[in-house]
Order: structure tokens, then sequence, then C-alpha cells
């Protein structure tokens, strides 16, 4: 990013922010911020990350389809 965009890359800032999110405990964090970094938890875990929408939210068939995963 910095050899294509200089200075507009903002390394410094983007470096700051991630050094602040590493660093910190993580309850200090937003809310979406805990939600990724759990989720990227369960992915090192190799759990499977999918989006169900409202009308696929059928336990029965969840568990079936999932049936012998982490999901």
């Amino acid at each position: 990013m910095g050899h294509q965009n200089g200075h507009a890359a903002e390394l410094h800032q983007r470096l700051e922010n991630l050094w602040q999110a590493c660093s910190g405990s993580v309850a200090h964090h937003s809310d979406l911020f805990r939600l990724a970094h759990a989720i990227k938890i369960l992915k090192e875990q190799n759990w499977l990350n999918a989006t169900v929408a409202d009308t696929e939210w059928d336990i029965p068939a969840l568990l079936a389809e999932y049936a012998g995963d982490s999901a």
C-alpha cells in the first residue's frame, strides 16, 4: 500500500490502529470488533462460518447439513 499510495496510504495510522486492537483488552472494543475476533478464533479452531437467512433458519435442517462439522 505504501509503495502504491505513498503518504496517502496512512500506514502510520493503520499500524497504530493495529497495535491498539492487538494490545488492549477485547472487552474495550466495539461489538463488531469482538464479533470479528470471536469468528477469527473459531476459524482458527477449524469451525465453519456460514450466514443463514431467516427463511433458512430451520434447526433440524441445519443440524443435518452440518452434522459432524463444528459450525
